[in-house]
């Protein structure tokens, strides 16, 4: 939560500047005054942003010919297991590489686990799997065959 309580520091030096270029203007100090920049205001606002992109992503996702996908499962701080879904598409002309989600995984991260996660994310985001064209993961074999088996599954 540290770098989230950051919004006083970058207050007070937003403050400092306006009172040197704009010292005939106090009206403008007293706005950035008024101006909450609280922990959970600065969280709030990361999020938002958070959800912005995942949406823009998704977007771009539904409108573009193909993708390619990376698989990685991960330890977060409190050493829960989560999976991370990368993306690489073509759109406006150039090649975007992006998160497109964080997944929690509950127990222990098996192939069959991490594979049950990002299935339900696939379904739940309403990404058709026929646009799938790369597919990348760290080599985890069960993991591996469940994927092939679903994909050759879904096409027909």
């Amino acid at each position: 939560m540290v770098p989230f309580s950051h919004g006083e520091l970058v207050k007070k030096c937003m403050i400092s500047t306006i009172e040197k270029l704009f010292p005939i203007k106090p009206e403008l100090k007293t706005a950035i005054e008024k101006v909450p920049l609280g922990r959970n205001t600065f969280t709030r606002g990361i999020e938002d942003i958070g959800e912005e992109l995942t949406k823009s992503t998704l977007q771009d996702v539904m409108n573009c010919e193909s993708i390619s996908l990376a698989l990685d499962e991960t330890n977060d701080i409190r050493d829960t297991a989560q999976l991370a879904v990368f993306v690489r598409y073509y759109s406006k002309e150039l090649y975007h590489e992006r998160l497109l989600t964080l997944l929690n995984l509950k127990g222990r991260a098996t192939g069959a686990i991490i594979f049950d996660a990002y299935k339900t994310f696939m379904i739940g985001s309403k990404i058709p799997w026929n646009k799938i064209v790369g597919f990348a993961t760290d080599g985890a074999p069960a993991m591996e065959r469940k994927a092939l088996w679903f994909c050759k599954r879904s096409e027909g």
